[in-house]
């Protein structure tokens, strides 16, 4: 029988589509229009066709689908639209992949929505952006269970336990395997099942228990027919041959299956079939398989397939150690740096093991330093991924059970819509009027905040101007009018004038420390002893006792300028005031307060008015905004204690 040219096949069903309802009437009613958008949606699955031709075909089904409103047919042809991006045109995929979405929730199609979140998971596959992946398949299951479909659900988990055997978590994947496995046995199709025995049977091979990947692979080839899927077992089975000391049996396989014209039409089988012919041969005598494996070479190059560019260069490498060291320290470090871009973490480790093997001195002991680092890494790695998907699990599963809490009260609630629309009312009026009245306390609350900003200002600069009016005003008149009526040419006059400027100076900047900003962060334990170092003279010892025992980095920094300043008026007070030859400060860290101990031996304090004037009041309205206390205690005999209590 000849076959119709694409193009002309294509034209034709178009035509039909195109067709006035009077051409259509030629049909029998719908079910000979569901008939010819079937007919567009199967021929849209012919390899002979082009991408441009697939998307016709099925655009004049999505057109026909929705003309005659048509959810099932609809949700098919969007489907295989969806697929055909993904395969043909990935960049472009994810749009079709979100329509399709929206359509299953819309016609409430439990199927398709498993359907489209499990494309989903291979759109983000192909992108290697497995947690993404990890999580659609996930979720894509929830669907599928629920709608009881096991051949789907074990797709998902073979792609599942594919990405932890990605993330090197080998132990995950064999048991997401093995659950995929329980799932497609009970389902009629060998395919993904006899993925899930070669999927398995991958997993033993990188555990190294060669007979029992081999017992898997053969269970995979007995259910399949597929010619290029066979060759891939079969040279799996060799490549464990190969690992297991049987290399003559591993290249009676291989020698037939490179006779076989599917590789041609599959190069990277067939790179991997001469990469394990040469990894044979070189087995069996260290001078052959060299040629196989530069052939594997060159066609993985010219496919950029990076994994197995990485093994090629590794083993060519092993045939130039002892005849040109450094081509093999070559060959070896390119295949260590195209691990790092794969996160090839084996590979890696293999390839810096035999750098340190051929390589001396500091260049080995830097192989040998990453090595080491590397391989502490692994183990880390390989629980971080476990517990990574396995976190992705659990929250989708809470996700999924809030979700299903939410319908059901949503359910609920429909029941008593009615009766609630006067109570949403009353609701939302009480919001509104919170909602002004929390604005209203804002703004009365930011207006005092400010007040109380500017009233502080005010202190500040009253205080200031008091100091330099009395500490300054006069020393400075005193100052100008002594240089007006001296004689500056004899030598004693002028050392009085410098004296005199110098304790001017000295007072200046004592004001502007006792008003400056204070730091702190790191240093400011260093800043506040030297505040209070400040003020020991000959005649006036400063004992510190305990600051280093508080642990300031955690207290919080407004606690912090309160201590600072109200033992800097402390200080102040007591040099101006108490004549003290004594003084002596005491830090306690108790019940998660800071006490603060002040003691002198100077004349003390009588009443509340001296403390005001002395500046002390101001302590105290200072330690009342971080919530502490303060107390003074002076006996007859002088002196004076100050109590501070500042809770963290």
């Amino acid at each position: 029988m000849k076959v119709i040219p694409s193009i002309f096949f294509i034209l034709f069903l178009v035509f039909l589509v195109s067709c006035d309802k009077k051409s259509s009437s030629k049909f029998s009613g719908q079910k000979a229009i569901q008939q010819q958008i079937q007919a567009l949606v199967s021929n849209a699955d012919q390899d002979t066709l082009s991408f441009s031709q697939k998307k016709i075909l099925l655009d004049s089904a999505i057109t026909l689908s929705q003309k005659i409103g048509n959810n099932d047919l609809l949700l098919e042809a969007s489907a295989n639209k969806t697929v055909l991006y993904i395969y043909e045109s990935p960049d472009s995929a994810k749009v079709y992949i979100d329509q399709l979405e929206k359509l299953a929730l819309q016609t409430e199609s439990f199927n398709y929505q498993g359907y489209a979140a499990s494309l989903t998971g291979d759109y983000y596959y192909g992108k290697s952006e497995f947690d993404r992946a990890y999580f659609n398949y996930n979720r894509s299951n929830t669907f599928y269970l629920n709608d009881r479909d096991s051949l789907r659900v074990g797709y998902n988990l073979l792609r599942m336990s594919a990405i932890h055997w990605y993330s090197s978590d080998y132990a995950g994947s064999e048991e997401v395997a093995t659950e995929a496995l329980k799932y497609l046995k009970s389902t009629k199709d060998t395919a993904y099942l006899s993925q899930s025995y070669n999927q398995i049977g991958i997993i033993y091979y990188e555990n190294k228990n060669y007979e029992k990947a081999i017992e898997f692979y053969n269970k995979a080839l007995e259910l399949t027919k597929d010619s290029l899927a066979i060759i891939v077992l079969e040279n799996n089975i060799a490549s464990a041959y190969i690992d297991s000391g049987d290399e003559q049996g591993a290249l009676k396989k291989l020698d037939s299956l490179l006779t076989s014209s599917v590789l041609d039409r599959h190069l990277d089988e067939k790179a991997l079939v001469l990469y394990n012919i040469g990894r044979a041969r070189f087995k069996i005598n260290k001078h052959d398989g060299l040629s196989e494996l530069q052939q594997a070479l060159r066609i993985n190059d010219s496919l950029e397939i990076i994994n197995q560019k990485i093994e090629n260069y590794l083993l060519i490498a092993e045939f130039f150690e002892n005849t040109d060291r450094q081509k093999a320290i070559s060959l070896v470090k390119k295949a260590v740096q195209l691990s790092r871009v794969s996160k090839g973490i084996d590979d890696e480790l293999s390839g810096l093991k035999k750098l340190i093997n051929l390589t001396d001195g500091e260049e080995a002991k830097k192989y040998s330093l990453e090595y080491l680092r590397l391989n502490d890494s692994i183990t880390n790695v390989r629980t971080n991924a476990k517990n990574q998907f396995a976190k992705i699990k659990y929250d989708y599963s809470q996700e999924l059970e809030q979700n299903l809490s939410l319908k059901a009260k949503t359910a609920e609630n429909k029941l008593v819509i009615e009766k609630q629309k006067t109570t949403n009312t009353l609701l939302l009026s009480a919001f509104l009027l919170t909602a002004a009245l929390i604005v209203f306390l804002y703004y009365i609350l930011k207006g005092r905040h400010k007040r109380e900003k500017l009233e502080e200002a005010y202190k500040v600069e009253t205080r200031i101007a008091a100091k330099i009016h009395d500490e300054l005003a006069n020393d400075v008149y005193n100052t100008i009018a002594y240089t007006e009526h001296t004689d500056f040419s004899i030598p004693d006059n002028r050392v009085k004038l410098l004296d005199s400027l110098e304790d001017v100076y000295s007072r200046t900047r004592n004001i502007s420390k006792e008003n400056s900003g204070i730091d702190t962060g790191e240093n400011y334990t260093a800043i506040l002893k030297n505040m209070l170092g400040e003020y020991q003279l000959n005649a006036r010892k400063i004992i510190l006792a305990g600051i280093d025992s508080i642990h300031w980095n955690t207290v919080e920094e407004s606690k912090k300028i309160v201590i600072y300043r109200i033992l800097q008026e402390l200080m102040v007070n007591m040099k101006k005031h108490s004549k003290a030859s004594l003084v002596m400060v005491r830090f306690e860290f108790i019940n998660r307060t800071i006490k603060i101990q002040y003691s002198d031996n100077g004349v003390g304090i009588s009443d509340e008015k001296t403390i005001f004037r002395n500046g002390l009041k101001n302590a105290e309205s200072r330690i009342k905004t971080v919530e502490g206390t303060i107390t003074f205690d002076s006996n007859d005999s002088g002196g004076l204690k100050v109590m501070i209590s500042c809770p963290v």
